[in-house]
């Protein structure tokens, strides 16, 4: 090839490279849009599984946390009447009142002052702030 000729076909070779990479990129766009649709619409298909996952999960952590603040109540309690000092000749008595007085059932009042369930069953008949006539006592414990 003369160099007239080539300067003849030098520019017809560029356009044609040319075309062809444009068409190559106009694919690679199409390519990419597409895939990023397919993106889209599996998103679109998985978000209400997530939000359903993501609700349950704030449900479990709201019950969680109740039950948590409901254990550290307990615990305050307990710490608060083991830490009271048996008194001479009134041992367990004055924490049994108090128990009695915040809403302790027979059982509860038994069972943390170490006394006879028909002990506890007096101080509570005695000192509990409610209108009940009976005792409760534990899931239907017999105080014989």
């Amino acid at each position: 090839m003369n160099e007239l000729e080539l300067a003849w076909e030098l520019p017809q070779m560029l356009s044609a490279a040319a075309g062809a990479l444009t068409m190559l990129f106009v694919i690679l766009i199409a390519q990419l849009v597409h895939s990023r649709l397919q993106v889209r619409r599996c998103l679109r298909r998985e978000l209400p599984a997530l939000a359903g996952v993501v609700d349950t999960q704030g449900q479990t952590l709201v019950a969680l946390q109740a039950s948590v603040t409901e254990l550290i109540e307990h615990l305050r309690l307990d710490r608060r009447h083991a830490a009271e000092p048996a008194r001479s000749g009134r041992v367990g008595y004055d924490l049994a009142i108090r128990l009695a007085r915040e809403g302790a059932t027979v059982s509860e009042i038994a069972g943390s002052c170490a006394m006879s369930a028909r002990e506890a069953q007096l101080v509570w008949r005695l000192h509990a702030q409610t209108s009940s006539p009976e005792p409760s006592t534990a899931r239907g414990a017999s105080l014989q």
